[in-house]
């Protein structure tokens, strides 16, 4: 059984064994086993020829045979080893085969300087083993056979090498080499033995054992064993019944042979490479056929016009062009078909008579892939054509890959350079030279290359190419190229270095990064800039501020953080609306910039509130004038919607290390300083005390009583009316929080809600908001009272995944029905993006009634409108307020709900104080108001009687009745 086997291919690609043996059928399963493990196999015959081939060009591992003609395997290696040590080469494994039990248990393979020892036959699993050692193999992998072979051969034998090749094909071809050379070789014995030719007798003997070995014919070895010994004592007659054992032997050998031939069939999909073979000798191109027929589909030619017509019809995997005939000149047919032909990725293999160095050169010249010199083996020739077809496939798909790569690098902007120390010479890829339109040619050392690097950069880039030099390690580097067509653009290098001390190599790697730098700036700005002022926002600071905290602890240096903090900025929102308020932080933002160093870091945290770090603070004194300036900045009147708006601000100023030695410890103590200029009287700074922790615990003391006041349900809603003006009744309610304090009594959201939202808890508050809401929905359903209510929600949890899971919630636990639900979002907060289609998709796929509050106050149009599935705009109060004195208030707001109701929109107009007010948003089709003139918020047991309350819709009067 087998254990799962690896990809040998993979286990042993590249590797590259010479292999020597005289033995043709050894040879060739050798060779073949080599060949299925991926290995690349150079064979020769003798060991003179292998240390030939040893000097020529090394291989990894050598596999000699121990006894071979003109020079045995023990003298080859031992010249190998010998040539190596002259030479100051590594040593390469060298394993000696014999089917000798005694070159192996006499030790001279080692004497001779051979690594190990394998006895002849050899399995798959045993070559395996010993190229292991040398070459780490996977672990666990086991290679088992199963007997499959009758008597009189050896199992085991038979069924290792069944497994080499795929489906049987090297015992195939193990089994017709035997059928067609053994033959010859019985009856070389039988000659020696009749004419008493010791020699031929022996080296006949010794073919034919070989052979029989390799396929596990062990009686016949045997007997070839017991004729070697009688010739090698000098008497080939001594035993006349030698020759009849010989004879039965090998003719039962060769029973059991041709049974286990007949049981191997060729697969029938087995592939046979197409070869076509170019000989103009008859008897030549037959005998090429004859011996490559057995392993492939041949087709031959004896003229040049033949062989295209046969290239064009029979498309051949190789071809093999025969030059040692007179009447064809292989050199011009290699041509003619490497051209007309189109063999681009074909390989074509000369067989030459000479393989002299002119040779070589014309043949690689006429587009020759490789050649071999006559005579050879026709058994080597098919390893070789084999070898070569598997190396043009792998270069066919290299090329694909390369073609691949090069459409990959035009994409990915890429190219490259690669530059030679010792040459000076600069070789450029035609991809980098196509992608900044660079003039290749002109291009043959880097100071021509600089040239086109924008002056500001050439010093750098010189700079990292001189560092990678002497380093000897890779380097990165930004640029920019002044291209060849006028433009300049981003360039990104990875310098590679490769090469011995006196010859080092760079090879760059240059992309085209102009697009990813533009890119990388606008996600930069939008990630750390904020949108309205331009300067770095609040994760800007934070990643500023922690590196200068570790800089100046490196430095042992000092910075100051400076928290500014705008006063009355939101009765600059109130009165004048959030467009004003936004273009006076513009204008702020502005002085600022201008009152700070140049070196210093100016931020904005977010609403009204800036920071500023001031680097290589050396004393307060230097801290104390950018304070000043950015006091001063700031004290000239602004002109805002044609009114004079006089802003100021309280700083407060935190040192390092003295205040804080990280950067929240730094902004609570610069925070608290601003507070501390707050209630000192407003514009002006102060340092850090600290005292002034006393504030800060205060206001930590705010936060643990508002976490009390959730958890402890001192939170309650009270109810404002929405009234119909076509009706006069209350239509729904809008559920206001209120925070009932133990001992402060009733405090208003706008002294606690800030706070929340900086605690991050106005998520559960808004939640606690919901639930209760529709609570109360249930307890007047149940008094009789029918109406709807408005729950007003924050920005922060309106943009999180929770709101939609606590409105479904809610509704679930109430059972109340959903479109008496109304959820209002201010204007500001959506800003009609992405994020805020979806979440109000998903609630309103719930049934809720959405509404935009506090509109007018933000940047979005009505336009924009259509694209949210809202019910209703709630008008913003401050249209309300000029609308008797500013008479453009009325013609905007006539737009507003001629536009709205053609959307289909509900108009409430909020913040209704009077009479005349009311009148005119009458006039308007104003379909609800809200405000003081019809009631204040009221407690819930309060809203059935005002439920009942009708308002009459002409003189907008209470009428003081009920209607049940």
């Amino acid at each position: 059984m087998h254990t799962e086997e690896p990809d040998w291919a993979d286990c042993f690609a590249g590797l590259r064994v010479l292999l020597a043996d005289d033995d043709a059928v050894n040879q060739v399963v050798a060779a073949e086993a080599l060949n299925y493990l991926g290995i690349e196999v150079e064979s020769v015959t003798n060991g003179e020829s292998a240390v030939n081939q040893f000097k020529a060009r090394p291989p990894d591992l050598v596999l000699m045979s121990c006894q071979m003609p003109v020079l045995n395997g023990f003298r080859a290696a031992t010249t190998i080893r010998e040539y190596e040590t002259a030479h100051g080469l590594r040593r390469i494994p060298i394993i000696g085969q014999s089917a000798s039990n005694f070159d192996a248990s006499s030790g001279r393979h080692l004497v001779a300087g051979m690594d190990a020892f394998v006895h002849k036959p050899f399995g798959l699993d045993e070559l395996v083993e010993v190229l292991g050692r040398w070459f780490p193999l996977p672990e666990t992998q086991t290679v088992n056979a199963e007997s499959t072979v009758q008597e009189p051969l050896n199992e085991s034998t038979i069924a290792a090498l069944a497994e080499v090749g795929e489906q049987g094909a090297v015992l195939r071809r193990a089994l017709g080499h035997f059928f067609r050379h053994t033959p010859p070789l019985v009856t070389s014995i039988r000659a020696g033995l009749q004419e008493n030719d010791a020699d031929q007798t022996r080296a006949a003997a010794h073919a034919l054992s070989l052979a029989a070995a390799n396929l596990g014919a062990e009686a016949l070895v045997e007997a070839c064993a017991q004729i070697k010994a009688a010739a090698t004592h000098g008497n080939p007659n001594a035993d006349e019944s030698l020759i009849n054992t010989l004879v039965e032997s090998y003719e039962a050998a060769s029973r059991a042979l041709e049974t286990i031939a007949e049981a191997t069939p060729r697969p029938a999909h087995e592939h046979r490479h197409r070869i076509l073979v170019v000989c103009a000798d008859a008897n030549d191109r037959q005998t090429l056929q004859h011996a490559l027929n057995d392993s492939f589909e041949v087709s031959a030619a004896d003229t040049a016009q033949a062989a295209e017509a046969e290239v064009t019809r029979s498309k051949p995997e190789l071809v093999l062009i025969d030059t040692t005939s007179e009447n064809l000149d292989g050199f011009d047919v290699c041509a003619a078909l490497r051209t007309e032909a189109g063999l681009i990725d074909v390989p074509i293999l000369l067989l030459t008579a000479v393989a002299d160095q002119s040779a070589i050169d014309r043949a690689y010249r006429f587009g020759a892939t490789g050649f071999l010199s006559m005579p050879m083996q026709h058994d080597t020739l098919a390893l070789h054509i084999r070898f070569m077809i598997r190396a043009s496939s792998a270069s066919g798909a290299l090329r694909k890959h390369q073609g691949l790569l090069s459409a990959s690098l035009r994409m990915a902007r890429l190219g490259y350079w690669t530059w030679n120390n010792s040459t000076g010479h600069l070789e450029i890829s035609n991809e980098l030279c196509e992608l900044f339109k660079l003039r290749g040619p002109t291009i043959t050392n880097l100071y021509q290359f600089s040239e086109y690097v924008h002056e500001e950069d050439r010093p750098g880039l010189a700079a990292e190419v001189t560092q990678a030099i002497e380093s000897r390690r890779d380097v990165d580097s930004d640029f920019r190229l002044c291209t060849g067509d006028g433009r300049v653009v981003h360039a990104h290098q990875h310098i590679h270095v490769v090469g011995t001390e006196d010859d080092v190599q760079l090879i760059a790697i240059v992309q085209d990064v102009t697009d990813q730098r533009t890119a990388e700036a606008k996600v930069r700005r939008l990630a750390y800039i904020d949108s309205l002022t331009g300067l770095p926002n609040r994760s800007y600071l934070y990643q500023r501020l922690d590196e200068m905290v570790h800089s100046a602890e490196r430095r042992n240096a000092r910075f100051a953080l400076l928290f500014l903090d705008l006063d009355g900025f939101k009765d600059v929102n109130d009165s004048l609306g959030h467009d004003q308020g936004d273009a006076l932080l513009r204008v702020v933002a502005e002085r600022f910039r201008g009152a700070v160093r140049g070196n210093d870091f100016l931020a904005r945290l977010g609403g009204d509130e800036f920071c500023v770090i001031a680097e290589d603070a050396a004393d307060e004194l230097q801290v104390k004038e950018i304070a000043a300036r950015c006091l001063a900045s700031v004290e000239a009147a602004m002109e805002l919607s044609s009114q004079r708006v006089k802003v100021e601000v309280s700083i407060g100023i935190a040192l390092y290390p003295d205040d804080g030695k990280n950067p929240h410890a730094l902004l609570r103590a610069a925070d608290s300083a601003m507070y501390r200029a707050k209630n000192a009287g407003k514009h002006r700074f102060e340092f850090f005390e600290e005292s002034m922790t006393i504030q800060a615990r205060k206001r930590l003391a705010l936060a643990q009583e508002l976490r009390d006041a959730l958890n402890g349900q001192q939170f309650e809603l009270y109810y404002q009316p929405k009234v119909h003006l076509a009706s006069g009744r209350p239509e729904s309610f809008e559920a206001l929080i209120r925070w009932n304090h133990p001992t402060r009594g009733l405090v208003p959201p706008n002294e606690f809600i800030p706070e929340l939202e900086r605690l991050g808890l106005i998520n559960d508050v808004g939640t606690w908001v919901i639930n209760r809401a529709l609570q109360q929905l249930v307890q007047w359903q149940k008094a009789g009272v029918e109406t709807s209510v408005s729950v007003n929600i924050s920005p922060s949890h309106f943009r999180s995944s929770d709101l939609t899971h606590a409105v479904a919630a809610g509704l679930a636990n109430s059972g109340i029905a959903p479109e008496r639900l109304e959820i209002e979002v201010t204007e500001t907060a959506i800003q009609y993006s992405q994020e805020a289609q979806s979440v109000f998709r998903k609630l309103k796929e719930l049934g809720v009634r959405l509404a935009i509050d506090d509109f007018g106050s933000g940047y979005s149009s009505l336009s924009s409108l259509q694209h949210l599935p809202i019910d209703c705009l709630k008008i913003d109060r401050i249209f309300i307020r000029d609308l008797l004195t500013n008479p453009k208030d009325a013609v905007l707001l006539g737009t507003i709900m001629t536009l709205a109701h053609a959307l289909r929109f509900t108009v409430v107009a909020e913040g209704v104080e009077d009479m005349a007010q009311a009148r005119v948003l009458h006039g308007l089709n104003c379909d609800l108001v809200q405000g003081y003139l019809f009631s204040r918020p009221v407690p819930a047991d309060q809203v059935p009687a005002l439920h009942t309350t009708v308002f009459h819709p002409a003189s907008l009067k209470p009428i003081g009745r009920s209607v049940a």
